[in-house]
């Protein structure tokens, strides 16, 4: 394939369908005309010796239809200006109407051909290009995703010293858990209720009873997905360690939903232990507050209620949800 791509032509201004690709096959059938009288003393009885190339150049630069254009106009112009009795379209030799039925024929066959080679190198190239693409976005989300796990090793490491393994092994499991949603959608955003629920794998069996689900079917672009599925990760670590669902009886709810043009997201503890501000800002109120607002341009509100702590996130939808994304009905687990 690669000697076919070589010789592959692609002149904006010559690309099928546009006028430059007719102009060119009617250049070319004038062209193989004006050679082919000149030559006339010199060869004789090979009429169409110079109408051949001129289709087939046409045909490879400019396609089915500008082939086509140039096998026509090439029979015309050799019936008229070569063929006996000539300046007229009238041929009086059978012979010479066999000849110009057989040069249709073969004409016809050439630009047939060489367009299904043509289709099949911009397949080709097209794939190729496809390719290059894909890694350079695979390097650039390598990147990202190495930027990321320094980022956590780093922080957990400097805050969290005496448990540096679990903490760490949680939080790769939480963005290894993001990533499996994202591959899967091929990188076209994931559903908020697939992004809970994955987050909240260790609590499953909760869900219904202590955890209610409830919001619409959107759908959040990569980068919100990521930053909010560790943000969820913290929050349901934090919840089974020391909130909500680290006592009998406590409860957690999860609502999204859109108003006009805000995105808002919440998560609401109940009925657990007492809570309060912690002391030190540790990496993972970072990822709480911080990481998540960043990723979606929005607000987050962190609130240590005596009742259960509330995380809200605020933001516009345009920057968190795919466009068009937005579907009726809603995910509700009670």
């Amino acid at each position: 394939m690669q000697w076919l791509t070589s010789g592959y032509f692609d002149i904006p201004a010559l690309r099928p369908g546009t006028v430059g690709a007719y102009a060119l096959a009617f250049l070319c059938a004038g062209v193989a005309a004006t050679l082919r009288i000149a030559i006339e003393p010199y060869i004789v009885g090979v009429q169409f010796i110079t109408f051949f190339p001129a289709v087939i150049i046409a045909t490879l630069i400019s396609g089915f239809g500008a082939g086509l254009f140039c096998a026509g106009l090439s029979t015309a112009a050799a019936t008229f200006f070569v063929l006996p009795p000539r300046l007229s379209f009238y041929i009086d030799h059978p012979g010479e109407v066999a000849g110009v039925l057989l040069f249709i024929l073969v004409t016809l066959s050439n630009v047939i051909l060489i367009t299904g080679l043509r289709l099949a190198v911009e397949s080709y190239k097209e794939r190729e290009e496809k390719e290059r693409l894909l890694m350079r976005e695979v390097n650039h989300r390598a990147k990202n995703i190495l930027s990321v796990v320094d980022a956590i090793a780093h922080r957990t490491a400097a805050q969290n010293p005496e448990d540096f393994a679990e903490r760490f092994s949680e939080r790769i499991q939480a963005l290894s858990a993001n990533q499996d949603l994202l591959v899967r959608n091929e990188w076209k955003g994931v559903e908020i209720d697939d992004l809970v629920r994955a987050q909240l794998a260790h609590f499953a069996d909760l869900i219904g009873s202590r955890i209610v689900v409830d919001g619409p079917k959107l759908r959040l672009k990569a980068a919100g997905a990521q930053a909010i599925g560790l943000a969820l990760h913290e929050l349901a670590t934090n919840a089974g360690k020391y909130g909500a669902l680290s006592a009998d009886g406590g409860g957690v709810d999860v609502c999204w939903g859109t108003d006009g043009d805000t995105l808002t997201m919440s998560w609401t503890e109940r009925d657990g232990p007492p809570v309060s501000a912690p002391k030190r800002r540790g990496f993972g109120t970072i990822v709480m507050e911080s990481m998540a607002a960043r990723s979606v341009d929005g607000e987050v509100q962190l609130d240590y209620a005596p009742s259960g702590l509330i995380w809200r996130l605020t933001c516009p939808a345009a920057s968190a949800l795919e466009w068009g994304t937005q579907m009726q009905g809603r995910s509700t687990v009670y």
